[in-house]
């Protein structure tokens, strides 16, 4: 499950699972949500799992991937393919990524 809002006018594109990301020496495998607006990169944050009821007298933890980090397409500079996939930021920060199905998406937006 994810949490996360959409601005006003904002249209989800696709989510995508299991995207390992790259930034310096740190990496994270996690989830990315691309909209019309803003790229989300999204996880595990919260360490209290969320309960839920799935059934008389039975009860499972589901754990909600919320953002912690996010950039506006607007912000992009370039988005290219060398070892990793990798997007640069206006600021000469950047992201690299190993999800091809992201890398082509972005590329169309």
């Amino acid at each position: 499950m994810y949490n996360f809002n959409l601005e006003k006018g904002e249209s989800l594109y696709s989510v995508f699972d299991e995207v390992l990301v790259k930034q310096g020496n740190n990496q994270k495998v996690v989830s990315v949500a691309l909209t019309d607006k803003r790229i989300l990169f999204l996880d595990f944050v919260s360490r209290e799992p969320y309960e839920t009821l799935k059934g008389a007298q039975a009860s499972n933890y589901i754990k909600i991937k919320e953002v912690f980090y996010y950039r506006n397409l607007n912000e992009i500079k370039e988005v290219k393919s060398s070892t990793f996939y990798e997007i640069k930021f206006n600021d000469s920060s950047f992201v690299e990524f190993d999800n091809e199905e992201l890398f082509k998406a972005l590329k169309e937006l």
